[in-house]
């Protein structure tokens, strides 16, 4: 969880300074707005737009599952809704609360938690793939209003496409089994892998123009005559930087690779009986 935890802190501080992004979710692509680093900040925008505009217009209190670094808290709390965030990462709630201050973060795992309140909307915002989907949904079930919704937006793996090199998802047609087997109405679907698939296709432009070009780089430098502290910081910085081209060098990470073996939704659930 650390190794997770510290690459998600990382990449913040990276969409900060090169994008000026404060989100850690993917972008939302669209033909109008062109695919570059630059652009990022504007489609994880059109993403919390997205996710914002599905909320029932009953609905006043959120529980953000899983909140990241606040982002999609802190829109909510400017729309005036009565928000509290939960999260296991201790780092990532630190930086979640010095970007929206006064923002309730509870730290525990959803599985842990107990609310002292329900709830008119309980948010998945790309976290109910870190989850167990069976007690999660049932669980959230409990924590609605009577007239709630859970809304689950993230990738789901579909793996009669062979299995895919992109980490992470529950199966999709296990979630679908067990939304029946809850009593779980979905009554919004939207499917957004196109939208999302970009995303992979950023991240292999960015390994071939700045990551592997840097390593090689890094390499010559070590070559050198280098004092012994500075040889074994660039040594390290090798390593990490080589296994990052590793990852992401497989042909299946881009676009087309995402969207071949996953499904990217945003769902809004329902339970067909009130849970009391």
């Amino acid at each position: 969880m650390r190794g997770r935890e510290y690459g998600l802190i990382l990449g913040q501080i990276f969409l900060e300074y090169f994008a000026d992004s404060r989100s850690l979710h993917y972008g939302l692509w669209s033909d109008d707005l062109e695919l570059n680093i630059r652009n990022i900040g504007n489609a994880q925008d059109a993403y919390t737009d997205l996710l914002l505009a599905t909320i029932p217009s009953n609905a006043r209190s959120v529980l953000d599952v899983g909140c990241g670094v606040g982002s999609v808290a802190k829109r909510l709390l400017d729309l005036h809704y009565d928000v509290e965030c939960l999260s296991p990462s201790f780092m990532l709630n630190e930086e979640a609360r010095r970007n929206v201050p006064g923002i309730i973060v509870h730290d525990s795992g959803f599985e842990d938690f107990v609310p002292a309140r329900k709830f008119d909307v309980v948010l998945f915002a790309e976290s109910f793939q870190y989850v167990e989907s069976y007690a999660a949904l049932s669980k959230a079930a409990e924590m609605l209003t009577a007239s709630g919704v859970i809304i689950v937006c993230d990738k789901f793996k579909c793996e009669e496409n062979g299995k895919s090199p992109i980490g992470g998802g529950h199966q999709y047609r296990d979630y679908l089994r067990t939304c029946r087997d809850l009593e779980l109405e979905c009554i919004q679907d939207i499917d957004l892998t196109e939208r999302i698939a970009p995303n992979f296709d950023l991240l292999q432009d960015f390994r071939q123009r700045v990551i592997e070009p840097a390593a090689e780089k890094i390499e010559e430098i070590t070559s050198y005559k280098l004092r012994f502290s500075k040889y074994l910081f660039f040594t390290a910085l090798k390593m990490i930087l080589l296994r990052m081209i590793a990852k992401h060098r497989n042909k299946e990470r881009d676009g087309n690779g995402f969207k071949r073996h996953n499904t990217y939704r945003l769902n809004v659930l329902r339970p067909c009986v009130s849970i009391k």
